[in-house]
């Protein structure tokens, strides 16, 4: 009987020792996903001719990345294969007793009681020291991070995806009564410290050589569904030093390859709440979605590809227009969400004509410090209009919005979910939130390209158990 020799090489690799090659090709097999975007016809086996259609995470048919420990070892007790394991992989018998009389220690502020679903996030990383917490949006995710920080105490890099979430994961470890000094990278900023915390984006260290990462031996991922890129990928593998590895976000890209890739940086995904469970229990706001059909029902219209039907709706002026009255007719502080910022500049200029309350504008060239302001004026409003891109969707803490209106077309579970994430927070100045989630038909004869993503969407929307009431509306 051959036994598989599994050796922990490194904090981010496998050694993997079989001994025949048709046991490692069968490992290579099981560890090899499609390739996004592939589509098994000739035309696209043409275009792919000199490309893999298939990506294997089994390095060399000798190496696997070690957060793909627990499926190896699945894998081969399922195979009836033998194997051996040896290395040191920091597992700990860390009891829910042993948790709650650390964080006794804490003193974190009374309004930020520890949620059972937190707790569990907690002992369950400390016992593996890896993983991936699947926490939705407004489920406290910082204060998750906040904990591992403190319960370690060695030095931390925590990742995030803009610099709008470095200062605002700063300001949420001081509001849980952390006292020391966390030092904060963005873009131009000083990267080396010997503070114990470095909250960081990853664009602003990825090119940092790999002795800058060999001090570090925790590193929280925050949004880590972003982690698919070659670039984030590169910087987790340069932490070969780092034994503690925690990922959080709210949901996982729906790819299989990206997230066997972000698993095998993190380790295995847990999930404890869901988003409709936050909502039933009071924690986060109620919700409902109007999903609003504009017909226009114009016979004339052929059927158009993605490239050329987005731009004849953004450019439609009467679909502009029904979004300016919609937005000018609603109470209380209403998000228009854009991706084309032509469209967006478009649409602020035609609402700050006929809107009675302040209306902002913000994209990705707005600076850090100009969102965070606007954010604070946000939060303390009763009535306003900000017409915001998609910088304003990962993490952004604004618990006052209203409603959000969906102008651009879109199906990514992660982008949707994300959107809707931000305005689901608590606020004693409403008592739901709203989503105008607006589709187009062009022709009651065929399913247009824009309109088939409304029924995604709606899908996205069943499986999180979301309210919605559907609306049509001729244009």
């Amino acid at each position: 009987m051959v036994v598989i020799e599994i050796e922990k090489l490194n904090e981010v690799w496998l050694s993997v020792i079989a001994g025949s090659s048709a046991i490692r090709n069968e490992i290579e097999d099981h560890f090899s996903y499609t390739v996004p975007g592939y589509i098994p016809n000739k035309q696209y086996y043409l275009y792919l001719k000199k490309r893999k259609m298939k990506q294997t995470l089994f390095r060399d048919n000798s190496t696997l990345p070690l957060g793909l420990l627990p499926e190896l070892v699945k894998f081969l007790k399922e195979s009836g294969y033998e194997y051996t394991i040896k290395g040191n992989f920091n597992t700990s018998n860390f009891s829910e007793i042993e948790a709650l009389e650390f964080i006794k220690t804490l003193n974190i502020p009374s309004k930020f009681t520890i949620r059972d679903y937190q707790l569990k996030y907690f002992i369950k990383c400390v016992r593996n020291s890896r993983g991936i917490c699947i926490s939705p949006t407004n489920s406290g995710k910082s204060l998750i991070a906040y904990l591992l920080f403190r319960y370690y105490n060695q030095k931390t890099l925590i990742t995030v995806p803009t610099g709008s979430l470095v200062y605002q994961l700063k300001g949420d470890f001081k509001d849980y009564g952390y006292e020391g000094e966390v030092h904060t990278i963005t873009a131009g900023i000083e990267k080396n410290t010997d503070k114990l915390c470095t909250i960081s984006t990853w664009q602003s260290i990825y090119k940092q050589n790999k002795t800058f990462f060999d001090d570090f031996k925790v590193v929280i991922g925050d949004e880590v569904h972003s982690n698919k890129s070659p670039s984030l990928i590169k910087l987790m593998n340069m932490l070969t030093e780092t034994p503690i590895r925690i990922g959080l976000t709210g949901t996982l890209l729906p790819v299989e390859l990206h997230n066997k890739q972000i698993q095998g940086l993190f380790g295995p995904v847990m999930e404890f709440i869901s988003q409709d469970e936050l909502i039933k229990r009071g924690i986060s706001s109620p919700l409902l979605i109007k999903a609003i059909v504009l017909n226009h029902n114009k016979e004339m219209y052929s059927p158009m590809d993605w490239e050329d039907e987005v731009p004849y709706l953004l450019s439609h002026a009467k679909r502009n227009e029904f979004i300016v009255n919609l937005a000018c007719s609603l109470k209380g502080n209403t998000f228009i969400m854009f991706r084309n910022i032509d469209h967006g500049k478009n649409l602020y200029e035609e609402i700050k004509k006929k809107s009675k309350f302040p209306i902002y504008y913000v994209d990705g060239q707005t600076g850090i410090k100009e969102r965070e302001e606007l954010r604070k004026i946000i939060e303390n409003s009763e009535n306003s209009c900000t017409v915001a891109s998609l910088v304003f969707n990962a993490g952004i803490n604004i618990s006052s919005i209203n409603n959000i209106i969906f102008t651009h077309p879109s199906k990514s579970r992660v982008r949707i979910l994300q959107a809707i994430g931000r305005g689901l927070r608590i606020n004693p100045s409403k008592n739901i939130l709203t989503l105008f989630d607006l589709s187009d038909r062009l022709n009651p004869n065929f399913q247009n390209v824009t309109y088939h993503h409304l029924n995604e969407r709606l899908k996205i929307y069943k499986k999180e158990k979301f309210e919605v009431k559907s609306y049509s509306i001729n244009l």
